[in-house]
């Protein structure tokens, strides 16, 4: 390809990519949209243009913020969705760490696995100091869960799943910890063997979900499937 040529592909690229940012910003989260500007930012074109790469990169994480909301607010209590949100709110950040909105999302995401597969033990007079010391742990554990220190969040699990070991919950987050967050699903498979509650079942989808959708990510960027945006409308 000859200079001219080279220059003039260039130069429809970065009007193509000028135009789909656009159309991303003022639609963020629409699917054909976003996986095209995700095409776009994977050219060898992209990054020779600083300016309006870095403002790509935003754009696309606003987008990816915005869609891991949406699936939040109509699909939240379903384990598949929650691996997906852990993945979009996951890129989101990867395009832009200073993007509040993602970690905002992310933290309420955190809240609502804790609500869903965590303990719901209610601690009373009657209930032994073992039992109580226990719950400190894990409600230790779920301030840095969703605060995401993960290390302090797992060492409190531990301690509480190892003083009280028939609630279910301690070892469901453990296993969100071991499977879905440190991407160890046979570490986190262990501990849902190890509970007696219905909810492992709902955990053991969410750590499988969140492991396929891993594999999918090694090869580039996660592209938004417009059957998954169907479900939800």
């Amino acid at each position: 390809m000859g200079f001219f040529s080279k220059f003039r592909e260039k130069r429809r690229f970065k009007k193509d990519l000028e135009q789909t940012v656009v159309e991303l910003e003022k639609n963020p989260g629409k699917p054909i949209t976003h996986n095209k500007v995700l095409n776009l930012l994977e050219s060898d074109y992209a990054k020779q243009f600083e300016k309006l790469y870095s403002r790509a990169k935003r754009i696309v994480s606003e987008s990816y913020a915005a869609i891991g909301e949406d699936i939040m607010s109509k699909a939240s209590k379903k384990p598949a969705f929650q691996a997906l949100v852990f993945a979009v709110l996951e890129q989101a950040e990867d395009y832009d760490q200073e993007n509040k909105r993602a970690k905002y999302a992310i933290a309420e995401l955190h809240r609502q696995i804790v609500d869903d597969y965590g303990s719901k033990i209610k601690t009373d007079e009657n209930t032994s100091e073992k039992i109580i010391k226990a719950e400190e742990f894990y409600n230790l554990g779920v301030e840095a869960f969703v605060g995401r220190d993960y290390e302090s969040a797992e060492e409190m699990f531990a301690k509480a799943a190892n003083i009280d070991t028939e609630n279910g919950g301690y070892h469901h987050m453990l296993a969100v910890i071991r499977g879905v967050v440190g991407s160890d699903y046979d570490k986190g498979l262990e501990h849902i063997n190890k509970s007696k509650d219905l909810r492992a079942i709902d955990v053991n989808e969410l750590m499988q979900t969140r492991r396929s959708i891993r594999i999918g990510e090694k090869e580039g960027p996660l592209y938004i499937p417009h059957s998954i945006m169907d479900i939800l409308n």
